[in-house]
């Protein structure tokens, strides 16, 4: 099942990160990163593919690619929506690192990597897609704690099972710690920073300080995303982004600029589940963008479009 399922996903998806090389060495190599980044945008297959005009806001600019998918056949379930719908239980195993899903519909249900899942012993994010076939049972999902000291019950939360998955990781950092290092301390490390972060910015807006960690469970990542101060200046981008996929029927990936540098080629090869996706990839994308703050920073790429738009006809 497992490998059936995650054959099925590469199909379904391509991710690209930007400047993994100096993420995973700890310190800036620009030259490398430079190369790395090249490589990577110039590997993918935009072949019949198009870029929309860019939407901007801030430090945030996005760009949605159009064209023909290949899977529009087939229907997916975002985690998000199949848990809403109790049509999934994502349930503890005992084990931090690994989850279990049953899949409670006649639906295939699609898990992003990144996807944060709210409530049991303490939050988890799920490190890899999946597809997640009709009435499948306890399922394994490899997983990483995204909440450090908590291993109980968490006010009227069910301490068993997940009740929500509405975020995923915020940022470049966190999605290489949990899909490419598989390394819980490093998940804990980028957590601890993603937050000291979001402080710092939130601090420097309101000219006071602005603490982001609950007072619930102050290891949390989720309930640090749901903050009040967070949340209001999350929609203050997200507003900017409104009516993105309207008239957008072939839409099927977004391409992300923080600062004027490329972070992030998220592709699907169905635009149903494109969209069911995309208000969750464009809030990750604006978190990471608050996170990161305003900064004059100088592009270490060619154009955009120099760089994107040789590969899309």
């Amino acid at each position: 099942m497992k490998k059936t399922t995650q054959k099925i996903s590469q199909l379904l998806r391509v991710c690209f990160l930007m400047a993994m090389i100096a993420c995973n060495s700890g310190h800036k190599q620009p030259a490398l990163a430079q190369t790395q980044v090249q490589a990577a945008v110039e590997s993918i297959d935009f072949n019949g593919k198009r870029l929309s005009a860019p939407s901007e806001y801030k430090n945030l600019k996005i760009y949605l690619v159009e064209g023909e998918a290949t899977l529009n056949n087939k229907h997916y379930l975002t985690l998000d929506q199949a848990l809403e719908n109790k049509k999934a239980k994502v349930i503890e195993t005992g084990s931090v690192n690994a989850l279990a899903i049953d899949n409670l519909s006649d639906d295939y249900i699609f898990i992003h990597s990144g996807d944060i899942v709210k409530g049991g012993q303490q939050d988890r994010t799920i490190s890899n897609d999946f597809i997640i076939e009709p009435r499948a049972k306890n399922v394994t999902l490899p997983s990483f704690c995204v909440e450090h000291n908590r291993w109980s019950k968490r006010g009227n939360e069910n301490v068993k099972e997940f009740s929500t998955s509405k975020n995923m990781l915020p940022s470049k950092e966190l999605k290489i710690a949990s899909r490419y290092q598989n390394n819980q301390q490093e998940v804990w490390k980028k957590v601890e920073e993603g937050q000291q972060k979001f402080k710092n910015e939130l601090s420097k807006k309101a000219n006071k300080d602005v603490e982001v960690k609950s007072g619930v469970s102050a290891s949390s990542l989720q309930l640090a995303l749901e903050n009040d101060s967070l949340v209001k200046l999350k929609n203050e981008y997200l507003n900017h982004f409104k009516g993105a996929l309207e008239n957008k029927t072939q839409a099927l990936g977004i391409v992300v600029y923080i600062n004027n540098e490329l972070s992030e080629i998220n592709l699907y090869n169905n635009h149903a589940l494109f969209r069911d996706l995309f208000v969750k990839l464009l809030d990750a994308a604006v978190l990471e963008a608050i996170s990161e703050g305003d900064k004059d920073s100088v592009t270490t790429l060619a154009d955009e479009t120099n760089v994107i738009g040789a590969r899309t006809g």
